[in-house]
């Protein structure tokens, strides 16, 4: 597998050079022909045909990681000698300590001449080992055998199935839903991995009698082994706020986070799911944060320990729920949904079905893999014998073991070019929520993706993903509006075979700071770098400790000169150091970059724009001003720029023209970028043929020149400012033909924006903040557009009290938000204005009176919002569902949340909060008050004079003091009264 990504990564370095306006350096034409030659050979090898020749892919990879090194070491230097004038070589010393035999006979001559000697000896390495795969292909061609190596175009498109546990789920839900409970309820759910635990939590977790019974308050949260206190109180939060209300959480201690996570679920009904925990320390940090409730509410837990799960059942007085293995029947059953869906299995296969069900021993995930597997290749008799016979070899292993080579089955039956997109899933952290887009960007500039005529590389890494969902080896984890993936994971067993894999073929290998790197690991070239927080007690403050770590690792990995790729997930000084010269890979976005100064042990970010053979490029900074230097533009083969600062605030950054400079460029984003327009005529400003997302820039001026420079853009989204929203700003929007989806913030003027908004034919989606539109001039322009899909209105976009649609406008709309336009108080509509509507999402629109009873009628409509909008609105949101209800549409789902349109109106919520501000501590159940006297009702007598006065500080706790505003608390108190 590292072989053909190696060969792939040749061969792609090499056509980027070629195809490069201005290539830093020329390859020789004949020398360029017979590499290529030989890599197609050797590719063609690799996709067509099995082989356990592990040294022989060895050695392929060695000799196409040295000839890119040649070529790429040659780039640097030329680059550098181009800028500094000064011939300044260490092209000579490449392959110090580097064991290839292709590099240990360059000698050193001038650096073309060395480069030219260099691939010579590459191209004889590479016919030797051409030589050698056409002797192998003559004998296997003399043998005649069965060929299994190759899928099948068969595709089935199949959803998650749980078998066997049905009446396991009715009991659990029996004991969810029961009512009252003495103790808090907890249901233990233990077994070992991959048997199906978090399949039967999920399952449990969205039947929809249990969505119905808990209403909106729901919390799902994965721990893992290496867990963070404050990153699962997040998750729990983010299940139950909306993401308004979730700025400024990042920034929240543990305490209040928990705080905040007690308030929002105290005397409310509420199931909390806590996936894959490992260790009672967990729980007892988790555990204070969760309100009793009169034993109301509910807690799952999935856990691989047995003594966990006895010390959590002894808590609550649940009996643990033990997965158990399949019986033949279910595993038979298993298989054939994951195979066939709803078809029958051929009669011919059943036999031999059954006995490949037998063998994977009543392990669910063995069973989905294998059927992945199974679904995606040849449908024949021979072909799932073989796989009979495999798997008939492995089963009287041990179970961690079985599982392990099971899953490795699979691995071995994947096309070649899906293996190494599948195995660099290993290199995020363990349970990570994957981000498509950055995976997909990784990917590509990684370079080992399998080229598709006619397609570009992010539509085949989109596509190699989805075979690889297909064959149940990626996990779906959040959709976007559109129903599109936009996260995915893999499970753990799976990330392990994926890292044992990798590191057997030196594709990549993982570190944490709890342990120094090996000698093995820093001449890897591909690292993933990852926090580790440790579940041990230790007498050294966390943030101590992980600065401990992260220095450690800092200086570890400074040996690490061979590395092409950093993908961290830790904060602080893990960075690269200048000996990186040929890093093409930094992508630390997951963590924060601490950029300061090198005495204070961390690494300035303009270092960064040093490494010259960077292709991806996407950093989180804590910093709040900072330059890209001019000198980007040396970044020769730069394809990804993103970077953002912690709180997600635009930079204070100085105009950047060099960006113009950089043909190779396709996606960018830098909150508050200046990208000035390029000058007229200017030869050194090219073409961004590449370029597909431009993000986050500002006072971007549309105008012919600049369009004519970024032609194939699909992704844009820009802030204008006063300055910049002058006429003709926008002018030539419209030229972008392939622009799919727009974001606009900031003032214009409204005739020119919806002048050209109502001719980009070509546009999906569509955000405007900060617009001012007129509700029916923005219908009229955008309303007409033929292929619109998504519509977000945000923040006074539009102005006006009254919103009239007409028939004919949004034919296509299928997701509609309208957020923070405080003026609109009456929508008017018929349900055939948004004919393919299917989410409709109202969030703080503090005057609509009512959701349109009209919405309801219209046939695709799956869900509706409305958060932080008025009571009125709320409840008429709720009647369209039960009349729709009544009428026989079940299918519809809405999520409600009560408010006056200044805050939201909970009254057990408002209660806690005026006890806490009276008596300075929060109530640790619900026996105060007692009775059935609700807290506010307990309150009001004591606050009623404060509203008259306006002094808080008369009644509040002194310690309070300074705390909360009068105005504030004003207006949160008129809440109640």
């Amino acid at each position: 597998m590292a072989a053909y990504a190696a060969l792939v990564s040749l061969r792609h370095t090499i056509e980027q050079l070629q195809h490069h306006p201005r290539p830093p350096i020329s390859l020789h034409k004949s020398q360029t022909e017979l590499i290529i030659e030989n890599l197609t050979v050797l590719q063609d090898f690799l996709e067509n045909h099995s082989t356990d020749e592990d040294a022989l892919e060895r050695r392929m990879a060695d000799v196409a990681y040295a000839a890119e090194d040649l070529i790429e070491m040659r780039i640097i230097d030329q680059i550098q000698a181009e800028n500094v004038r000064v011939e300044k070589s260490c092209f000579s010393n490449l392959f110090c300590g580097y064991t290839s035999h292709v590099a240990a006979e360059v000698s050193l001559i001038s650096n073309d001449d060395l480069l030219y000697q260099g691939l010579q000896k590459v191209i004889h390495a590479l016919d030797f080992i051409t030589k050698e795969v056409k002797d192998i292909k003559e004998k296997m061609e003399k043998i005649k055998y069965d060929d299994f190596s190759g899928p099948g175009d068969f595709y089935l498109k199949r959803s998650p199935t749980m078998v066997g546990f049905d009446d396991v789920m009715i009991d659990v839900m029996d004991k969810l839903t029961n009512g009252q409970s003495s103790r808090q309820i907890i249901i233990p759910i233990a077994g070992m991995g991959g048997i199906g635990k978090t399949t039967l939590a999920r399952n449990i977790y969205d039947n929809p009698v249990i969505e119905q019974y808990f209403e909106y308050y729901r919390c799902w949260a994965t721990i893992s082994q290496e867990y963070s206190t404050k990153k699962v109180l997040l998750q729990l939060l983010l299940c139950i706020k909306t993401r308004l209300r979730l700025q400024g959480l990042s920034q929240m201690s543990v305490e209040e986070l928990g705080d905040t996570l007690y308030k929002s679920l105290f005397g409310r009904r509420y199931l909390i799911v806590l996936d894959d925990i490992w260790s009672i320390e967990a729980w007892d940090k988790l555990r204070i944060f969760f309100p009793y409730n009169d034993g109301e509410s509910a807690i799952m837990v999935t856990t691989r320990m047995s003594t966990l799960a006895c010390q959590l059942s002894e808590l609550s007085g649940s009996d643990v729920l033990q997965m158990s293995f399949l019986n033949k029947n279910n595993s038979w059953d298993l298989l054939c949904k994951n195979v066939f869906v709803e078809e029958n299995c051929p009669v011919e296969l059943e036999e031999i079905g059954k006995e490949i069900a037998e063998n994977c021993k009543g392990l669910p995930l063995s069973i989905v893999v294998i059927g992945g597997l199974l679904a995606k290749s040849i449908q024949t008799r021979e072909y799932w014998r073989h796989i009979a016979k495999n798997l008939s070899s492995i089963v009287n292993l041990e179970e961690n073991e079985r599982c392990f080579r099971i899953l490795s089955l699979s691995y071995n039956h994947l096309p070649v070019h899906l293996k190494p997109c599948f195995l660099y899933m290993g290199i995020f952290p363990e349970d990570h929520n994957i981000s498509v887009s950055t995976l997909v960007k990784l990917w590509v500039s990684e370079g080992f993706l399998k080229p598709i005529i006619g397609k570009s590389s992010e539509v085949a890494a989109e596509e190699f993903l989805k075979e690889l969902m297909d064959r149940n080896l990626v996990l779906t984890r959040r959709m976007n509006c559109l129903r599109n993936l936009k996260q995915c994971a893999i499970h753990d067993l799976l990330r392990d075979l994926c890292i044992k894999e990798a590191d057997k073929g030196k594709f990549f290998s993982v570190v944490t700071g709890k342990r120094r790197c090996s000698l093995d690991v820093l001449n890897q070239r591909c690292i993933g770098v990852h926090d580790n927080t440790s579940r041990r007690k230790s007498f050294i403050p966390r943030p101590i400790r992980k600065a401990m770590q992260s220095k450690s690792l800092a200086r570890d990995l400074k040996s690490a000169s061979l590395t092409r790729s950093l993908v961290c997930n830790t904060d602080g000084a893990v960075i690269p150091s200048r000996s990186f010269r040929l890093l093409r890979v930094l992508n630390t976005f997951d963590s924060f970059f601490f950029a300061q100064h090198e005495r204070h042990g961390t690494y300035p970010i303009k270092h960064i724009f040093e490494l010259l053979n960077l292709r991806h490029l996407a950093i989180k900074t804590k910093v709040p001003k900072f330059d890209i230097p001019s000198s980007i533009y040396r970044l020769w083969n730069l394809q990804t720029l993103i970077v953002a600062n912690s709180n997600w605030i635009a930079f204070d950054t100085s105009p950047l023209l060099d960006i113009w400079k950089m043909p190779r460029l396709r996606h960018v984003k830098i909150l508050g970028l200046r990208l000035p327009n390029p000058p007229v005529g200017e030869e050194n400003y090219l073409i961004l043929e590449n370029l597909q997302t431009l993000l986050e820039v500002r006072d971007f001026r549309c105008d012919e020149e600049t369009v004519k420079r970024i032609p194939n853009v699909t992704k844009l989204k820009i802030q204008l400012t006063e300055s910049s929203a002058g006429a003709n700003c926008l002018d030539s929007l419209a030229r972008l033909t392939k622009l799919e989806s727009f974001n606009v913030n900031g003032p214009n003027r409204q005739d020119e924006l919806l002048q050209n908004l109502c001719l980009l034919h070509s546009l999906k989606k569509l955000g405007l903040s900060e617009t001012g539109l007129g509700w029916e001039d923005m219908g009229r322009s955008i309303g007409s557009l033929p292929h619109l899909q998504v519509l977000k209105l945000s923040f006074h976009s539009c102005v006006g009290p009254v919103w009239e649609t007409t028939e004919g406008q949004f034919q296509t709309l299928k997701y509609l938000q309208i957020l923070s336009n405080f003026d609109l108080e009456c929508w008017r509509m018929d349900s055939w204005h948004f004919p393919s509507l299917e989410s409709l999402r109202l969030v703080t629109l503090f005057k609509l009176k009512e959701v349109p009873r009209e919405i309801g009628d219209i046939p695709t409509l799956k869900s509706i919002e409305v958060l932080d909008c008025l009571d009125s609105a709320v409840v008429s949101a709720k009647e369209i569902v039960n009349e729709q209800g009544d009428l026989g549409n079940e299918g519809l789902r809405v999520r409600l949340l009560y408010g006056n349109g200044q805050t939201q109106v909970d009254e057990t919520l408002t209660g806690v909060a005026l006890l806490e501000l009276i008596t300075g501590r929060k109530p640790v159940d619900t026996s105060q008050p007692l009775g059935e006297e609700s807290l506010v009702e307990w309150a009001r007598p004591l606050l009623s004079p404060a509203l008259e006065t306006l002094k808080f500080g008369e009644i509040a706790d002194p310690k309070l003091e300074g705390t909360y505003v009068d105005n504030e608390m004003f207006l949160y108190l008129l809440t109640i009264f």
